[in-house]
């Protein structure tokens, strides 16, 4: 739990303490105002902020009069400002209630009330975070949107509340000691998101935290087995055990503070996707309006929407096609022009590198669960450079880097749509962004057929050449299955043991076929169990497609000559049955000493085709693996010395006797048998004498 967390729980006492920014993800039918031009993924900043866009930053001639938490008493009234339609700055009053002193050490929070029929309606709106919250002095004459002394930002409150709309306020004193900490970095080009394996959530790092979510993700039986090769993968590379994870992360939503929520498609089938940003303080938040969205209304103007108190202001984590944007409120803009908002952490880094951008309020849902503003991103302006409990905080100039992502996406009776988006370096959540953009656009017209297939052609460049490429089927399919195949392998880069490395460019071709393409394995057998060594085994393995008749396969390997006697596994299967018998018997692909060795790694177990039968007989202690080089056929002596409990990374191997059988369906199911393998009885023949 972040420190964000612990000072919501602390500063509330009703069962959901809950931050009020609002995530929005739109996929445009064309781009947007201003969308950017093809980034620099030279590890350069995408070229993303107009040259004018300082302008839309509205300065004060001088500092605002500011009202200290000592001088704030019980019954005074005030007014606060935000938007609650398209650009318009509103007032609405605040009265308040109560000043608790120590809701964190050394930090007070103001809780106030407001009377605004639509807010006692609503309750607390997700989307106003920030707005700035002013106090009248004793004997100041009240009058609503006027005068007053800037207290705070409106930051916390309690949702599901009735007939009232009960407030917590961050003190602007607080907020302004985090705007002496905004300084752009020294090297732009390398502030996407400093991040390392071993920072971020509690429970281990990034890593971990990500394969956890992945784990969980991948219980549903929904998720076929094949897009859990890749995270396979990748976990034994990452010394995670998947019996670690829990089958579901733990998400409370009567306790936990929400900070961010993100409206998605309903297609996309949201529920799972609260267990990939929940630990990120993000709750995804279904919509019935899909994702094709149009252009901004004509009433608004880009190039007159400024950034100043009460003003939208969004941080898009992806733009171009699309808009995934957390919208809050700008709280205050100091005279040298940083600017301030949200009253609450995004993500308690620290030192930030995202894009904030003006914005507008599309329309405003009152709700007894949570009521929110759906609201969308205009230009990007500048850089949010501190994220920290008391709020953001950032300048004018582009200090975020950011990678471009190109979705062609082929669906049935719909035109060929290509989507270019950038997606930008984020610390901790980049993988899930990127593989939700990929899911997204998949679904830009039409849910999936019940019945289909669906066929994907990734690529993921990074930096020194690294390239990875590989080809998935999954049938059925589900969003689920790119993100496995696509949030380990960046998460992975990123937070590698060796090297950080962000995304620098991801192309996918997708084609959805309004079919089935799976055939589920129903039996095997041997002609017979015993062979000799050097002889051939014969398997059978009988199938029934999902829309034809069964077909019975036959397949043929054979024993090696020197093999011992013995009995021994031979496992059938698709992919993932064949990666799995290759991660248990070939450790030396899996132990890596650089980035190379785990690019290599990954391309290796990327190129193995879905659509084919595997038959593996595995013969056990054929030799060692020391590091990443295999050494067979060692004498008993030097394997006993190799394998002393001091000996770093070395292990016993087997020798895989593998065929494939290639066909144009997913294979489901798995079986294993046993192989006898027996020498010929040589039997004595008895001589006349005897």
């Amino acid at each position: 739990m972040t420190g964000t967390h612990r000072y919501l729980l602390r500063a509330a006492t009703a069962p959901l303490a809950a931050t009020f920014l609002f995530l929005s993800a739109l996929v445009h039918a064309a781009p947007p105002p201003e969308a950017p031009e093809a980034a620099d993924v030279a590890g350069n900043p995408a070229p993303a902020i107009a040259a004018d866009a300082a302008a839309l930053i509205k300065k004060p001639d001088r500092p605002a009069d500011i009202m200290h938490v000592k001088d704030v008493r019980i019954g005074m009234k005030g007014y606060g400002l935000t938007v609650f339609a398209g650009t318009k700055i509103e007032a609405f009053p605040v009265e308040v209630i109560t000043v608790v002193k120590s809701a964190t050490p050394g930090h007070a929070v103001v809780w106030m009330q407001s009377d605004l029929p639509k807010l006692r309606n609503s309750g607390p709106v997700h989307g106003m975070s920030g707005s700035p919250i002013y106090l009248w002095q004793p004997g100041e004459e009240h009058i609503l949107g006027k005068g007053g002394k800037l207290l705070g930002a409106f930051a916390f409150g309690f949702s599901g509340t009735v007939d009232t709309c009960l407030v917590g306020i961050q003190p602007i004193e607080y907020m302004l000691q985090e705007a002496d900490r905004t300084t752009p970095p020294v090297n732009a080009a390398k502030a996407g998101g400093a991040t390392s394996g071993a920072s971020g959530t509690s429970g281990g790092g990034q890593m971990t935290q990500l394969l956890m979510q992945m784990e969980a993700i991948g219980q549903d039986p929904a998720v076929q087995p094949g897009s859990r090769v890749m995270l396979r993968a990748i976990e034994k590379m990452a010394n995670f055990k998947p019996a670690d994870a829990p089958a579901k992360l733990p998400v409370s939503e009567q306790a936990r503070p929400l900070m961010l929520s993100m409206s998605v498609p309903a297609s996309l089938q949201y529920p799972w996707l609260k267990t990939m940003f929940q630990p990120y303080g993000i709750t995804p938040v279904a919509s019935d309006l899909g994702v094709l969205a149009s252009q901004p209304p004509d009433e608004i103007d880009p190039d007159a929407t400024m950034i100043e108190p009460g003003s939208v202001m969004t941080i898009p984590l992806a733009f171009g096609d699309l808009d995934l944007s957390g919208s809050g409120t700008v709280t205050y803009v100091t005279p040298d022009g940083t600017v301030l908002g949200f009253g609450h952490a995004m993500n308690a880094t620290g030192a930030a590198s995202m894009p904030f951008a003006n914005g507008y309020v599309q329309f405003f849902v009152p709700s007894r669960d949570s009521s929110f503003k759906q609201a969308g991103s205009l230009k990007i302006v500048g850089t949010i450079l501190r994220d920290e409990n008391v709020g953001v905080s950032g300048q004018a100039g582009q200090y975020f880097t950011s990678a471009p992502v190109q979705v062609d996406v082929m669906t049935p009776a719909q035109p060929r749509k290509q989507f270019n988006y950038q997606v930008v370096h984020q610390q901790g959540m980049t993988p899930q962004i990127a593989a939700t953009v990929v899911a997204a656009s998949m679904t830009w017209a039409q849910d999936l057929p019940l019945e289909n297939t669906i066929y994907a052609d990734i690529t993921m460049n990074f930096p020194g050449g690294r390239t990875l490429k590989y080809k998935s089927v999954s049938s059925p399919g589900d969003p689920r299955d790119l993100v496995m195949k696509i949030a380990p392998v960046i998460g992975f880069m990123k937070n590698n043991p060796f090297e950080e490395l962000d995304l620098e460019s991801m192309s996918v071709t997708l084609r959805v076929e309004p079919q089935l393409k799976a055939m589920e394995m129903t039996r095997v057998w041997l002609a017979t169990p015993e062979v000799a060594p050097g002889e051939t085994v014969k398997v059978f393995a009988q199938f029934q497609p999902t829309d034809a008749p069964e077909v019975t396969m036959q397949m043929e390997l054979k024993v090696p000559e020197q093999t011992p006697e013995g009995d021994y596994p031979l496992f059938v299967g698709g992919a993932d049955v064949y990666a799995a018998v290759l991660a248990q018997s070939s450790p030396e692909l899996f132990d890596i000493s650089s980035v190379d060795d785990a690019v290599a790694t990954l391309n290796k177990i990327g190129s193995l085709p879905e659509t084919a039968v595997y038959a593996t007989l595995a013969i056990p202690n054929q030799g060692l693996a020391v590091g990443r080089s295999r050494l067979n056929d060692l004498p008993s002596s030097r394997a006993a010395m190799l394998l002393t409990p001091s000996t770093q990374s070395v292990a016993p191997v087997a020798t895989l006797v593998n065929v494939r059988q290639k066909t144009e369906r997913v294979v489901q199911g798995q079986a294993q048998l046993v192989v006898n393998v027996r020498k010929p009885y040589r039997g004595v023949t008895a001589t006349e004498d005897e």
